[in-house]
């Protein structure tokens, strides 16, 4: 069985797919920016660009099941704005029509906090502790680096995808 976990942001979506207990695939994908060359871009526009290009993902590496961090419903002063909550809510959601309408799959759903029970995280946590718990079962997660030898910032987003992936297998 082939199995996806997706991290989605509307920044960067972290993609993983393990197939019969394996790695065998983690990415990134950047959705467009709401100003490209200093002109706006509406929400509709990153969303449907990002619809298309999901939807193409998906297609490709066709998986068997399909899991996502849910995102935040309730708001959390001091933690993120009602705007964000929206915003991210809406990039959820457009990757789950995604996955249904490339695959017929309705993706599953996990909150951060039983993805993070699930791979031994209580407390406070970073997303260097996330990557430590990553790298402790997929040993060959590779962690890609940038030019000042640094943690490149979308590998925490791919290892909060596969992230999700470990809790869904504990749950199956």
């Amino acid at each position: 069985m082939k199995h996806m976990g997706l991290d989605i942001s509307s920044s960067t979506i972290g993609i993983a797919i393990v197939e019969n207990g394996k790695l065998i695939f983690h990415s990134h994908y950047k959705p467009i920016k709401s100003k490209v060359k200093k002109v706006e871009k509406s929400l509709a526009e990153r969303l449907l660009k990002t619809y298309d290009d999901m939807k193409n993902m998906i297609k490709k590496h066709n998986p068997d099941t399909i899991c996502i961090e849910d995102y935040a419903k309730k708001f959390s002063p001091g933690r993120s704005s009602a705007q964000t909550i929206i915003v991210l809510s809406c990039f959820n959601e457009v990757v789950s029509m995604a996955c249904v309408d490339a695959v017929k799959i309705v993706p599953k759903k996990y909150s951060v906090a039983s993805i993070r029970k699930t791979i031994g995280l209580k407390g406070k946590v970073d997303k260097k502790d996330v990557l430590t718990k990553v790298l402790e079962k997929y040993p060959n997660f590779e962690v890609k680096l940038n030019r000042n030898k640094n943690t490149k910032t979308e590998t925490y987003d791919e290892a909060d995808a596969l992230a999700v992936l470990i809790h869904h297998l504990t749950e199956v």
